[in-house]
């Protein structure tokens, strides 16, 4: 394990040829409206003091290269590094500046500058939520806004940062430039995780950050997946049912001690 202090934009997502990955056993993307708000506030006001902002803590294993892309399994910082996400994406689609949209761009997607990556929907992303955000991140990422679920966080929060960007730009305190000034003032504390000598979900469980507490299904669903190799199958035809049919924050552990 190694501890660096990294510019969350310039030194871990602007970097070409990478991937954060989300592991299945993480809980979904739930950051509310005040978290995201709270960071959009964070970022302004970095521009208006033009000073560095510290973000919290991100936790990642290097897992190496796989089709000349680095893959970073992401174990703390998920809601934030999403959110980040989600908003170079609303900024994006909120300027009309064609540079600015071409360096976010950069910031978003994997670039084939030689036309020597295999580059598909699933590593050109530079973002790989867990399955079911996934195919709603996938969809904004492709413009296909029309076709997300409306009832996903991935959909409402980037809604709500576009509304928010255009609000303030249009209030004249900043411009779209000085938010993605201000997204690069972000730093934050990374822990690079050993994969021979640091147990990841062991590691997940623990950690007590600032983000939002784990509720008692996602601990569960950590401790099911924590020890199988075959996470990705197990996550996919049983848990992400689960999830699909019932509602786990009220309903899931009601429905788990009925049967005891």
């Amino acid at each position: 394990m190694k501890v660096e202090k990294y510019r969350v934009l310039g030194e871990l997502i602007e970097t070409n040829k990478r991937q954060f990955v989300i592991p299945v056993y993480q809980r979904n993307y739930d950051w509310r409206k005040d978290n995201c708000k709270t960071l959009f506030d964070d970022i302004v006001n970095a521009v208006v003091m033009d000073r560095l902002h510290f973000v919290g803590s991100i936790v990642y294993v290097d897992q190496g290269e796989e089709n000349k892309i680095y893959r970073y399994l992401i174990i703390d910082g998920q809601q934030r590094i999403t959110t980040i996400f989600l908003l170079l994406k609303s900024l994006y689609d909120v300027s009309d500046d064609v540079n600015l949209k071409n360096e976010i761009n950069s910031m978003l997607f994997n670039i084939d500058r030689f036309n020597n990556l295999k580059l598909t929907d699933q590593n050109k992303i530079k973002l790989k939520p867990i399955k079911s955000d996934n195919e709603q991140f996938i969809l904004l990422m492709k413009g296909e806004v029309e076709a997300m679920n409306k009832s996903s966080n991935i959909y409402s929060n980037y809604e709500y940062l576009k509304s928010l960007i255009r609000k303030t730009v249009q209030g004249g305190e900043v411009s779209c430039e000085d938010i993605l000034s201000g997204l690069k003032k972000l730093t934050s504390a990374v822990i690079i995780l050993d994969p021979k000598e640091d147990n990841p979900q062991g590691v997940f469980e623990s950690i007590n950050s600032t983000g939002l507490e784990l509720s008692l299904a996602d601990l569960i669903r950590n401790f099911v997946l924590m020890t199988d190799k075959d996470q990705e199958r197990l996550f996919e035809q049983y848990w992400l049912k689960i999830e699909q049919n019932i509602t786990l924050q009220n309903v899931f552990m009601d429905t788990i001690m009925s049967c005891v």
